[in-house]
């Protein structure tokens, strides 16, 4: 949700991606469509008795540490009405995004109030139908981006049990900062409650990236990565997916209402898988992402019956110093081409795909959309983008802290055709597809996920 004004005094650009993302909402109320809520969320089971007083003061600590929880957006001087319906109708047509519209700043501003859900259920509580739905009402509250803190907080308490829900507007941080946060909450919340210190803040924070991507764009400090992706744009655009590709997508769209297109299937590997995957990679060399997204490509050509295919990277884009404590939106999404020989094997792919996915990790912090803006066709976003992501939960149960466990939530912020989020925590992997239930049905999606893992199982032979 946006409602901007002109800003207070200290200022910093926002980032190419945020720009887009402001562009893009734009453009939706200018056609009268209206725009979702485009928000990331987190889990993070709690061991219990939580001290909820305790607790509300490391969230006061936390969102103080961090300054893009304290942003807000606002326009810049130069954003008049007739720039901005400009800057919309160039990206619409060509995918260009117009920088100098938007700008951030960081204000004093309350602390997200824990909100206490109360479920009388026990474990799991978003299992219950109840649960699911107060957390449901958490992900999709919108967010006022002039006015911080751009975070939100629950815990749902059920019997014996308990859950803390973050959610945050993805045009401030994305997830891989909110298990940032949620480390940081364990830490904070451990120091209050022994009256130990507290861990320092992090040197860097999120306006010192976006002044810093800001300086390499104008600067051309991108060009060898700008050379990098041409290269690849030119000889593999056309080997993105289309709707056409999968026999099992639903012929025409169904008709129903935004909020009930996104759908959901998960599985986890069970232990003995999960611990072969990661004796392989160290075997192997690489890493267990590479050997996930290989046996992900093979399910694919399988599905498609496809030796060539297109699949969306998000990219952590923590490379500089300090960046692995940031919080923002730092994540870069780009498209990688893998081919499947045939009669190939898990084996055979796994090296393939570490060495694609190795090349373009060196080339990853340029955005595309700042990318797009050296290209002289316009983009056009394929209506069937398969994603792939891959996240390390960063908590540890043995440290002694209140955080159990975190998991990812889907919040829908797009149209979704395909993605799958592979997640290890501790000694499981989990597997979870989002993808547009007017497009696939349910069984489809299980069929991909068992054939994953059958394809998985391939590395115990």
């Amino acid at each position: 949700m946006m409602h901007l004004t002109l800003p207070p005094a200290r200022l910093w650009p926002v980032t190419v991606n945020q720009a887009r993302r402001l562009l893009v909402e734009e453009w939706l109320r200018s056609d009268g469509l209206s725009v979702r809520s485009f928000h990331v969320a987190l889990g993070s089971d709690m061991m219990v008795p939580v001290e909820v007083p305790v607790l509300q003061r490391a969230l006061d600590v936390v969102t103080t540490r961090h300054t893009a929880l304290r942003s807000s957006f606002h326009l810049a001087p130069s954003a008049t009405a007739g720039a901005r319906r400009r800057a919309v109708e160039l990206l619409a047509s060509t995918g260009v995004v117009t920088s100098g519209l938007y700008v951030s700043s960081t204000q004093p501003c309350p602390s997200p109030q824990l909100r206490i859900l109360d479920l009388n259920a026990s474990a799991p509580l978003l299992a219950q139908p109840d649960g699911s739905r107060m957390v449901h009402r958490q992900i999709r509250e919108p967010f006022d981006y002039a006015s911080p803190p751009l975070l939100r907080a629950a815990l749902l308490r059920g019997q014996g049990t308990a859950t803390l829900i973050l959610v945050a507007p993805h045009l401030a941080v994305d997830l891989n900062s909110l298990y940032v946060v949620a480390k940081d909450l364990n830490a904070v919340y451990l120091a209050t409650l022994h009256g130990t210190d507290v861990p320092p803040p992090p040197q860097r924070q999120f306006d010192d990236f976006a002044e810093w991507q800001a300086t390499q764009i104008r600067d051309g400090g991108f060009a060898a990565s700008v050379s990098y992706w041409r290269g690849l744009w030119t000889i593999n655009e056309d080997a993105q997916f289309s709707v056409d590709d999968f026999p099992f997508a639903l012929p025409l769209r169904l008709m129903g209402g935004a909020e009930d297109q996104l759908g959901t299937e998960a599985a986890t590997l069970d232990r003995g898988l999960s611990a072969d995957i990661g004796r392989c990679a160290r075997q192997l060399h690489v890493r267990e992402r590479d050997i996930l997204l290989a046996a992900w490509v093979l399910t694919l050509s399988w599905a498609t019956d496809r030796s060539r295919l297109s699949i969306w990277m998000n990219f952590p884009n923590r490379c500089q110093p300090g960046a692995d404590t940031l919080v923002g939106w730092l994540v870069n999404s780009h498209m990688l081409t893998f081919h499947v020989g045939q009669d190939a094997s898990l084996r055979d792919l796994i090296e393939h795909v570490h060495d694609v996915y190795a090349a373009a990790e060196r080339h990853h912090e340029l955005p595309l959309a700042a990318f797009w803006q050296h290209m002289d066709r316009s983009y056009v976003r394929s209506e069937a983008r398969v994603v792939f992501d891959y996240h390390a939960n960063p908590t540890d149960p043995h440290t002694g802290g209140i955080i159990d466990r975190c998991f990812h939530l889907w919040s829908l912020g797009r149209d979704p055709f395909l993605t799958i989020r592979a997640t290890r925590a501790g000694s499981d992997i989990a597997l979870s597809v989002a993808y547009g239930s007017d497009r696939f049905v349910p069984v489809a999606i299980r069929q991909l996920l068992t054939r994953m893992q059958r394809t998985l199982e391939a590395l115990r032979a």
